[in-house]
């Protein structure tokens, strides 16, 4: 099998505004709740894995928004959250509180991509944006509380980089990371050592980019989607490790949906969800959502080439 057109495309476009994040794995202990977006209403949908039953609805957003959930208020659970890229505004709905806020102090150009975490690592998710005609990182620490603060600007990354922002050396804080379609190599800059160390894994147009803790050690573990299958490099005993779970035509949108701190496999087809439980031969199939909806899982997935 191989990842169609569609699949890919879904990456590029949606990347392209800089959706690039997801909802965490599990945040504090907590099971992620299948969600998905409808960007024609701007309404945010999220159920249970276990529990069919109820659903929420929260409607934040528009067609021409890009969402970035997160902790932002480091309460434990996942906000809905959007990106405005025209005015540079993020909108956040608050789980502590039920408030819709917006940040605007964040500046950012024209081609910026959004670039969401923990960084600080506090628990709180930080608003930062990667710049690809500079590779400037520009991060508002959640721990500066500074009236005027400004950014921390960091530079890693060249134009034609995708960004894959994800806790690598399990110090609990993102670490600075992109993907290089010219080499097929991804670079991380640890924020623990101070590092940048390198891998080659992957194909460049071939693959969809899905770092993330698999192997439940506290690192993220270098991952790419491919033919449906998961081809994940361990990042406790640096083997190669493949996983068959998908379809030719399914959108990969994993996260920690049973709660045990591992992300599990999952795609989403035409308003289908697949989900393999990492706690064991756990599986479960059901409907919900459309064709057209945005599962909140696949926002983890980033194209392996971009146009530059």
């Amino acid at each position: 099998m191989s990842i169609t057109k569609a699949s890919i495309a879904f990456a590029l476009v949606f990347t392209a505004f800089g959706m690039v994040n997801t909802a965490n794995a599990a945040i504090n202990g907590g099971a992620a709740d299948v969600s998905f977006y409808r960007p024609d209403t701007g309404v945010w949908y999220s159920r249970s894995f276990k529990e069919p039953g109820a659903f929420r609805a929260v409607r934040i957003g528009s067609a021409a928004d890009v969402p970035v959930p997160g902790d932002y208020d480091g309460d434990g659970y996942v906000d809905e959250a959007v990106w405005q890229p025209a005015e540079g505004i993020w909108l956040i709905n608050r789980s502590s509180d039920g408030k819709q806020v917006s940040i605007t102090s964040l500046k950012a150009g024209k081609d910026a991509v959004p670039v969401p975490g923990d960084y600080d690592g506090d628990g709180t998710t930080d608003i930062a944006v990667w710049e690809p005609a500079t590779g400037e990182w520009k991060i508002m620490l959640s721990s500066n509380t500074a009236i005027n603060a400004r950014p921390m600007v960091i530079n890693f990354g060249r134009k034609g980089d995708v960004p894959v922002q994800e806790d690598y050396d399990g110090d609990g804080k993102a670490d600075l990371a992109v993907f290089r379609p010219s080499e097929n190599r991804w670079h991380i800059r640890e924020s623990g050592s101070g590092k940048t160390v390198t891998e080659v894994f992957g194909f460049a147009g071939q693959d969809l980019l899905v770092p993330g803790d698999y192997t439940g050690d506290g690192k993220a573990d270098i991952a790419v989607f491919r033919n449906g299958n998961w081809l994940l490099i361990n990042s406790s005993t640096k083997k190669q490790e493949r996983f068959d779970f998908g379809f030719v035509d399914s959108i990969p949108a994993p996260a920690d949906y049973d709660g045990d701190g591992t992300l599990d496999f999952a795609v989403y087809r035409r308003g289908m969800w697949y989900i393999q439980g990492s706690k064991g031969p756990e599986f479960i199939g059901f409907e919900f959502g459309g064709t057209d909806d945005i599962p909140i899982g696949s926002l983890r997935a980033k194209p392996s080439f971009v146009a530059v």
